[in-house]
Order: structure tokens, then sequence, then C-alpha cells
């Protein structure tokens, strides 16, 4: 015996068919040619709403409480199923089934919507018929596998085109909402399900953002997943607080993976059902500008406070204090005390001087200016409004 294993050449045949077979059991991620790409660069877009929504991408429609996210989509519903203008102003080009899921409503309050919106258009409910499914009661629970085969097989049976999921929170029981991969894969897997009908999905804003007037963003989204699963989003929020009149005054940012963007301000009269849709830029510009105005204002009251803490920590001292020393008994934030810090040397109500540490080294310290005053013992005082007053200049004045 030479200690040399006989491989029979067979068995070599054998293990390579093996691979073969297991690699096209695999699933692939190779993709395609890069030389094929150009191909799909000026690939036509399927529009469900003309430059709003793209058929193949997952739409969120975000808003805040009574932001009218419910009636946009059922108006939106009958529009795709009537190939009408959606909120009298955007164009469907294509008629679509549509199965409609609204759990925040019950067969009484969708009728009301639908009828509405039918109305405003001169249509009537058989008008729809066999393209428009309502569901106000049943709700799909978007992680549970059975629910997912039951929305497929109602998207086969009924020719369904496009699911829209009405809130989205109803179908979360089980997910944790602050979890990015549970909450997209819940989605992801639930638009799988869909397919080949387009899913809309409406969620709300947090509760911090819904205290804000003009639209909120993709990031007001409440939970994890929302924004990095949108490939269109209509992100809606008020102008004025809501008065429980009917009358709505909305201002909505728009956008999607194909480049679409925009936003618009809508007036809408609920009793009538009537649409005033005009360009909201005007408007995002003022929000912006208030809000810059706000921010501003906050940081001056927060340095004013500042101001207020450098001097009452230098207030009575003796001798000149490191900045360290003043940082830690501020009650404003570091940034501020030293910013704080900053303005007073500048205009003079504090100056630097030395003083001897603990170690009887000499260092370079902030005081009140007082301590570099020699005709002067008192210290700085407050009037009654809380603000420094310059015990120097009563000095400066007088005679020596």
């Amino acid at each position: 015996m030479n200690g040399f294993a006989v491989v029979d050449p067979l068995d070599i045949i054998a293990d390579e068919r093996a691979d073969e077979i297991l690699a096209e059991s695999l699933p692939s991620f190779a993709g395609i040619d890069a030389s094929e790409l150009h191909s799909f660069v000026d690939q036509d877009i399927d529009w469900l709403v003309d430059f709003i929504f793209s058929a193949d991408q997952p739409t969120v429609f975000g808003a805040q409480s009574k932001a009218t996210k419910t009636t946009q989509l059922a108006d939106l519903a009958v529009a795709l199923t009537s190939k009408t203008d959606w909120l009298g102003e955007f164009k469907v080009s294509k008629r679509r089934r549509v199965l409609f899921i609204t759990g925040e409503s019950n067969y009484r309050g969708a009728s009301k919507r639908i009828s509405r919106a039918l109305k405003a258009r001169e249509l009537e409910f058989a008008d729809v018929s066999q393209w428009l499914l309502v569901e106000p009661v049943e709700f799909p629970r978007l992680p549970n596998l059975e629910d997912r085969m039951g929305i497929a097989a109602d998207v086969a049976k009924h020719r369904i085109e496009v699911v829209i999921i009405d809130p989205l929170y109803r179908g979360l029981m089980g997910v944790d909402a602050n979890r990015l991969a549970d909450m997209g894969g819940a989605i992801v897997e639930f638009a799988k399900a869909c397919q080949p009908a387009s899913l809309i999905i409406s969620h709300h804003t947090t509760k911090a953002s819904a205290r804000e007037l003009g639209p909120p963003s993709l990031e007001d989204l409440s939970g994890a997943g929302l924004a990095e699963s949108a490939g269109n989003w209509w992100l809606i929020g008020r102008n004025e607080p809501y008065k429980f009149d009917q009358q709505h005054d909305l201002c909505v940012l728009f956008g999607g993976r194909d480049e679409q963007s925009g936003i618009r301000r809508i007036k809408f009269d609920e009793k009538q059902w009537t649409f005033n849709v005009t360009s909201g830029q005007d408007l995002k510009d003022q929000r912006e500008q208030e809000k810059q105005e706000k921010q501003q204002q906050k940081q001056e009251e927060q340095l004013r406070y500042a101001r207020a803490q450098v001097t009452h920590c230098l207030t009575n001292q003796k001798q000149y204090q490191p900045k360290s020393w003043i940082e830690t008994r501020s009650k404003a934030t570091r940034d501020s005390t030293r910013q704080a810090l900053a303005e007073l040397l500048d205009t003079g109500d504090v100056i630097e001087g030395e003083y001897k540490d603990s170690r009887n080294r000499p260092q370079q310290g902030f005081g009140l200016r007082e301590l570099g005053c020699s005709p002067c013992s008192r210290m700085l005082a407050n009037n009654e409004n809380g603000e420094p007053v310059d015990c120097c200049d009563d000095v400066r004045r007088s005679p020596l």
C-alpha cells in the first residue's frame, strides 16, 4: 500500500453535479450586466396618479390627527376606480380595481365618505361596482402568514390592482414599532403578498410633530422603517388648528423615488367635498421663516439666561475664577455658558486676570469688572427687571 486513497472518477462527477443542482436551487442576487441597464433609463413610468404616485413603489400617506388622510384616501379610491381627477386636481390616466381596507371606521362611515366622493363627480355607487371593494371592519395583520396569504388570494380572485391599508398601526399587532427590521420587514412582506397590486398605507406622525403647523417630513412618521419603506410619500399637515367645522386648510409635501416632488396647499370643504389646490411654496417659506425666528428667539433666551448665570457665579467672588469653575456652577448648558462668557468679555462686563491655584501657581481666570476697578469696592448689582447694572458708571461720574 502506498498510502494514497483511490478516488473513483464517477464520484468526482457525481459531486460536481450535486454542486450544480445545489447552486440552481439557491436564490441568486447577481443582478444583470451593466450593459443591459440602458433599456431601463427611458422606461415609461406606470403612474397611479400622474407624477404623484408610481404603481411599482409602495406609497405612504403620513398625517397628524384630523388632517383628512382617510378622507383623501377615500377620494383616491373613487378617483382610481372611476378614472377621474383626484382631489379635483391630479390626473388619473388609468382605471384600476381597488381594495380599500379602512380600520378606523364602519360601513356607515365608509359609505358616507365614498358617497360624497362619488356625488362630487356626479357618479353613483353603481358606477364603481366591480371596481371598488371596501372593508371597514376586518383588518389584516401584516406579520401574520395566514393574513398575507388571504390578501394574496383576494388580489388574485378579484383582480385587485391597488390595495389601500388605513391605518397601518391596526395591522402591526405583535410588531415592535421601534425596530427597523421588524417594521420594515412586516411592510416588505405584506407588499410582496399584495403583488402584482400596488400598496398604499396610511400612518400617523409623532405627537411632537403634530403640535407644529405645516407639512411633516418622513422622519416625523411614528416608529421605525416607514421612511425607508416609502417609495412614494404624501405628507399632510395643517396650516391652522382644526376648529371642528369641516373646513380644512392643509399643506402637503409629496415625493418619490421616481424624482417627483413638490408642495401643495389644499383648502378642503368637507361638507361640499370641494378642494382648492394651489402651490404651497410661499406658505412653506413662511413656515420656515417662522421656525427660524422661533429658534433664534429660543437661542437668545438661552443666551440671556447663560449671561445671567455667569454674572451670578462671579458675583461676590474676591478673585478670578477658571472657565471650568464657571461652567460647573452655571445652570445653563456648557455651550451657552461659553458663548455668554465670550460676549461678556467683549462688552467688558467680565475681564480676565491672574489668580493663584491650589499649588500657588499663577493661572488666567475671569471675574466681574469690579475686580479690576480700584475706585469701586461694590459688586455688580441687578435692577428691578433683573438686568445687570454697572455700578462703576457712578464712580466714573464722581470725582475721585
